[in-house]
């Protein structure tokens, strides 16, 4: 896991570590190869995420390269030059040390704001070793889960590099420009994957990987066995199906299907318990037809979001 190569890495600093032990991990490397291999090829923050709610407090986002990837131009080999795994360590929550240029675009969108979630860019490019942080991303979520727009109509988001070499971008505001663009489709791969998170039939199916031995030299060295990560699949295949048959995706793209996922938020307290038995705030599915046939269980999928 990519998780793994930022938690056994010298460069980061304990607390670093701490904070990502503690999140949930989700691989959602199925997620990236349906963004980026989608006939629809312009994906918009302001419309094609239609839930973005956190569904945890603290959590990790990890993503393989698919091999191809659909353009403009049509299908082609996955770009030498893009990262090979990248992953999103998304906090519910200002996070410190505040860069000064995410609060100056900060205030606008914290009144309407039921969430904000600092969301940071790891990544690997192949045959490199430093893993990040590369980029950080503040962004302002309704309590319907949707993102906050500007006056402009645009999405109310604050971005600040993280590195040394992004931080010299600063001061050329085009090239900063062009490279904060060029980075929000792995953005947008984490939005993809969090909206599919709030869908019917999306599960999060539990790993635990087997303990890795040392070798006889680090055996020498004392060195112990390393335990890693137990982390969460993020299996997107029965929402696929649904996305297919009921939402045409083939026909509309996945970004028009996704919006019948779309739900709210109820809150059940001890007087009014749902079902009669559950109290707490849940996100409640909008309803889609469906059969068993087409792999739609009369169960819904919801997420209960930490407070």
């Amino acid at each position: 896991m990519f998780i793994d190569q930022i938690l056994i890495d010298t460069l980061y600093s304990s607390s670093i570590k701490n904070g990502l032990k503690e999140s949930v991990v989700i691989e959602a490397s199925n997620v990236s190869e349906n963004f980026y291999v989608n006939p629809k090829v312009e994906w918009d923050l302001a419309r094609d995420f239609p839930n973005v709610a956190p569904p945890f407090k603290n959590f990790f986002l990890e993503f393989r390269a698919p091999s191809i990837r659909i353009t403009e131009k049509g299908m082609e080999n996955w770009p030498k030059e893009n990262p090979v795994r990248w992953g999103l360590w998304c906090i519910d929550g200002f996070i410190e040390p505040e860069p000064e240029d995410l609060l100056s675009n900060s205030l606008g969108a914290l009144n309407e704001a039921q969430w904000v979630v600092s969301i940071i860019l790891f990544a690997r490019w192949k045959g490199g070793s430093y893993l990040g942080p590369h980029w950080r991303w503040d962004v302002y979520i309704k309590s319907d889960g949707s993102l906050i727009l500007n006056e402009q109509g645009k999405v109310a988001i604050a971005n600040a590099p993280l590195d040394l070499t992004a931080k010299r971008l600063e001061q050329e505001p085009e090239t900063f420009k062009e490279t904060e663009e060029s980075l929000r489709d792995f953005l947008m791969s984490g939005f993809l994957a969090i909206s599919f998170m709030h869908c019917k039939n999306v599960v999060l199916r539990k790993e635990t990987p087997p303990a890795v031995q040392p070798t006889p030299k680090q055996k020498r060295q004392r060195v112990q066995p390393y335990q890693p990560v137990t982390y969460h699949v993020l299996d997107i295949e029965p929402m696929k199906q649904v996305l297919k048959t009921e939402g045409k995706s083939e026909q509309v793209g996945l970004q028009r299907a996704l919006h019948i996922c779309r739900g709210h938020f109820s809150t059940y307290t001890e007087d009014h318990k749902l079902f009669g038995k559950y109290a707490g705030t849940f996100w409640i599915p909008q309803h889609v037809r469906g059969s068993a046939e087409s792999g739609f269980a009369a169960k819904d999928y919801r997420i209960k979001l930490e407070k």
